[in-house]
């Protein structure tokens, strides 16, 4: 035995078979430091947290034993926490919007103009061939190379309603030109990247992109809430002979226009000839015009406020999150949980529940049945719940513990996910939980009686005890509560 005055432990080497240990205990006979000597890399803690009860660290895990027997072990996740975004230092204005024009051929559109705007110079792609696509957009993807300055090798182009509408077309015809990547999220696609090999811009880039995802409104009303000075126009797209010139189409061939406004246009174009192309060009370049200048008003609303430019992100929810991330979040203190355990954790939410109410404003009797049409009833909404909640209510917070074992047995006011098995009361007028299930109908959500296994929420585990439901708890998640 040996003492160690500089950290008041007592060292044993104790001798079992054929291995030797290394026993550290601590003055107070609270805690043993053990090693195991030898080509066996192992060591742990052993604390005593009251009488029968030891805690074991080994690692990353502990456990806990109770008259000698496991009862609960845990583990830390390596849960990684969401970086700060940094904010960006210069305004970026340099972006191009674009936009394609179809008419509907046996019964399928098919583009015949396609524009594009970088905020000085236009370019233009009409098909008077139209059925010849890969010249259509042949002409257009090799004119988009003169927007790449000098030393530029990436550029950015917007189009609105790109991921369901432009990209479709567009997409097959980019591979020609080099290596096409496109990003879907929940089977929809979001951008398409492509790093071109054509020569003389070999290894530069262009991202397509959707506006719609960053301003989710149409384009009409984006340019009345930006009060953009080029509006967004009309057009006759019923009318389906990009040949056609002479009178002004009839208004039958209008869409989205009233007939006030379709009369004043009419007096735009008294004894002038009426172009389809012209017409199509301009109404397609004006698209263009228009929605670059909201995206540079709305770029500098962000980057005022928030110093953030748009082009970082591909939708309003990652703006919005790389806005909270750069300014708000404190460093380290939200976790981005591995993928088994956010599964495990949704399995708690099942929604769908609704409360029916009864209203009691009926009175009987001839006379009261005729007040009771002059009884005025009051309904109420509620908004913004969600952030009310999160702010005045405690959340998981912190990187999770994984346990198995009855974790309360422990800690009484232990917070987080547990899997349990579950019992209601035998009756209950309205039970209060709810659970998935398989039916022949495809999944339902059931709120019954009897007993299961399934995730829930430590807070409405601890509110159904009042309603004389059990618990045991068999594993799970452990947070910190914030």
């Amino acid at each position: 035995m040996t003492f160690c005055c500089w950290c008041y432990y007592f060292r044993f080497n104790v001798e079992s078979g054929n291995r030797s240990y290394i026993i550290d205990v601590s003055n107070d006979e609270t805690v043993n430091k053990v090693r195991i000597q030898g080509p066996v890399d192992l060591n742990w803690v052993d604390t005593k947290i009251s009488e029968g009860i030891i805690k074991r660290e080994i690692g990353k895990s502990m456990m806990y034993f109770m008259g000698g027997e496991r009862v609960l072990k845990q583990k830390m996740l390596n849960a990684k926490p969401f970086k700060n975004a940094i904010k960006d230092e210069l305004l970026n204005s340099e972006f191009i919007t674009f936009d394609i024009e179809t008419l509907k051929l046996n019964n399928k559109l098919t583009p015949y103009l396609i524009c594009a705007y970088n905020g000085t110079d236009y370019i233009t792609s009409y098909g008077d061939d139209y059925l010849n696509q890969k010249a259509l957009f042949s002409s257009f993807i090799n004119q988009l190379f003169t927007f790449f300055s000098k030393g530029k090798k990436t550029i950015t182009i917007y189009a609105h309603n790109f991921s369901k509408f432009d990209g479709v077309f567009l997409f097959n015809q980019l591979l020609e030109f080099g290596t096409v990547k496109p990003r879907y999220y929940n089977n929809k696609l979001m951008s398409i990247k492509v790093k071109l090999n054509i020569e003389g811009y070999k290894n530069k880039t262009i991202i397509f992109k959707d506006s719609m995802l960053l301003l989710p409104v149409g384009l009409r009303n984006l340019s009345k809430s930006f009060g953009v000075e080029s509006a967004k126009s009309y057009f006759p797209f019923k009318l389906m002979d990009i040949f056609y010139t002479g009178l002004f189409p009839k208004f039958e061939y209008w869409t989205g226009i009233s007939l006030s406004e379709y009369e004043n246009i009419v007096k735009e174009y008294t004894n002038i000839e009426w172009s389809f192309k012209d017409e199509a060009i301009k109404y397609c370049k004006l698209d263009c015009q228009c929605l670059h200048e909201i995206l540079v008003k709305y770029n500098k609303l962000i980057f005022d406020n928030f110093n953030m430019n748009i082009h970082g992100s591909l939708t309003l929810p990652a703006l919005a999150m790389r806005i909270y991330t750069a300014l708000f979040m404190p460093e380290n203190s939200i976790y981005q949980l591995p993928a088994n355990v956010e599964r495990d954790i949704r399995q708690s939410y099942t929604g769908g529940a609704v409360d029916v109410y009864i209203p009691h404003n009926k009175t009987s009797g001839m006379f009261n049945s005729i007040k009771a049409l002059f009884v005025t009833l009051y309904s109420y909404d509620v908004n913004s719940l969600y952030p009310f909640v999160m702010a005045d209510t405690h959340m998981p917070v912190g990187k999770p513990i994984a346990f198995e074992g009855n974790i309360r047995l422990l800690e009484p006011d232990a917070y987080g996910f547990f899997y349990c098995k579950i019992t209601s009361p035998e009756y209950l007028e309205h039970p209060i939980l709810q659970r998935r299930i398989k039916t022949v109908s495809g999944m339902r959500t059931i709120a019954g009686l009897g007993s299961w296994q399934g995730w829930i929420y430590s807070m409405e585990m601890d509110n159904a005890i009042k309603y004389g439901y059990s618990f045991e708890i068999l594993n799970g998640y452990q947070f910190d509560k914030g």
